[in-house]
């Protein structure tokens, strides 16, 4: 059975047009009595272009009226002494082991995508960070292209930007997403790791042939036609988020009866039993939705 990309996106983003939990917005007050401020979390898309926090009613005024942001990972200080101690993890790929996951057609089409975009790494990384580094391409180059240039960081740096010139606080949930990457990687299963590779392989075949057929989740983000299905599982698989939320969740448990605190990660970490909303909210937070 071949891999269908749009399955493999969905897993991953949480996005469903068939939404029960049909909130539209992904911008979200976190209160609790015996805690003295007011908290907020910002379901970002990594991809969409920043114009959209830019311009999400009360998402600006309310990270300028807090005193401490959380993202996930640094993304404005990308030298940082912090960054030069952690070494770049080794992924042991390299083009006979894609070649083993690929067919013959879809090993033609990585060698063409790499070859066109003089690009040769592609072979020494693991299919999930191929995955997730083509996925970024291919939806900033193709799906989000309005009003973008060389000045225009994506949107969970455009954030942390705008706090460090308001000289807020500034947190980071993960310690090191190339090392959280890595370790899933090293641990998936041989069916999901080819499941994976055509995935890319299909991703290329979009950019070589500009074809926008894999855009509909990011509009989905963008128009607010997604599920929360807070009371379902998440079955997505691999999941990177259902481990780290529980690690973040203690990490804003601290912070909230602290600070008043904003919180911006990847929106596929808010729905779900395993999400971050469905949590804080098992631990006495109130989660109330900020419409537009």
């Amino acid at each position: 059975m071949r891999f269908n990309l749009a399955c493999f996106l969905l897993a991953m983003c949480c996005y469903s047009c068939l939404a029960q939990d049909s909130i539209k917005t992904v911008f979200w007050q976190v209160t609790k009595n015996g805690t003295k401020d007011t908290s907020y979390l910002f379901g970002t898309d990594h991809e969409v272009n920043s114009s959209f926090f830019a311009n999400y009613p009360g998402a600006l005024q309310k990270l300028k009226q807090s005193s401490v942001l959380f993202v996930e990972e640094e993304a404005v200080n990308t030298q940082s002494a912090k960054k030069e101690q952690n070494p770049k993890i080794a992924e042991p790929f390299n083009e006979d082991k894609w070649n083993q996951l690929l067919d013959t057609g879809e090993q033609k089409i990585f060698k063409q995508f790499t070859n066109k975009a003089e690009d040769k790494s592609y072979y020494k990384q693991s299919p999930l960070s191929a995955m997730l580094k083509l996925y970024r391409l291919y939806a900033i180059n193709f799906c989000d292209t309005s009003r973008r240039d060389s000045s225009n960081i994506i949107m969970d740096a455009f954030i942390e930007q705008q706090a460090i010139l308001a000289h807020k606080t500034i947190r980071y949930l993960d310690e090191d997403q190339t090392k959280i990457i890595a370790d899933a990687a090293a641990t998936m299963p041989k069916k999901t790791e080819k499941g994976e590779a055509e995935g890319c392989a299909e991703l290329m075949k979009y950019m070589l042939n500009e074809d926008l057929s894999g855009c509909k989740l990011m509009d989905s983000y963008k128009n607010f036609q997604f599920d929360y299905a807070f009371d379902k599982h998440n079955t997505g698989k691999p999941d990177l988020a259902t481990e780290r939320n529980k690690l973040w969740l203690l990490k804003l448990d601290v912070a909230f009866k602290k600070d008043r605190c904003f919180v911006a990660m990847g929106f596929r970490h808010l729905p779900h039993v395993e999400g971050l909303i469905v949590l804080l909210r098992k631990s006495g937070y109130t989660l109330t939705p900020i419409l537009q």
